[in-house]
C-alpha cells in the first residue's frame, strides 16, 4: 500500500494504477463527490468495491444526491456500515 497525500483532483492527475477498492471521503458538496466519482472510478476494477463516506444519515445532501445518481448509472448497493455504502458495478455477481 502506498499513501498519495494531496488533493484529490490533483492525485488523479499522476494515478496510472488500477484500484480493487476505492474509498471517497473528501468534499461533501454535490459537485465534490461528483467530480471525485468521474475522476477516480475509472479506476477501479470492474470488479472492485466502491465505498462513499456519510451517504447514510448525515447532513450532506450533494453526497446522498451523487450516491442516488450511481444508481440510476448502473451500481448497486451491496452492503454498508454506519454512514458509509460499499457500491460495485451492477455486472458484478455475488
Amino acid at each position: 500500500m502506498t499513501v498519495h497525500r494531496g488533493l484529490t483532483n490533483d492525485v488523479v492527475l499522476t494515478w496510472k494504477e488500477q484500484a480493487a477498492l476505492l474509498f471517497i471521503d473528501a468534499g461533501h458538496t454535490y459537485t465534490n463527490l461528483r467530480d471525485d466519482l468521474a475522476n477516480w472510478t475509472r479506476f477501479l476494477h470492474q470488479n472492485g468495491i466502491l465505498l462513499i463516506h456519510d451517504v447514510v444519515g448525515s447532513s450532506h445532501p450533494g453526497v446522498k444526491r451523487a450516491a442516488s445518481e450511481l444508481l440510476r448509472q448502473g451500481w448497486r448497493i451491496r452492503n454498508r456500515a454506519g454512514s458509509i455504502v460499499a457500491f460495485t458495478r451492477r455486472n458484478v455477481e455475488d
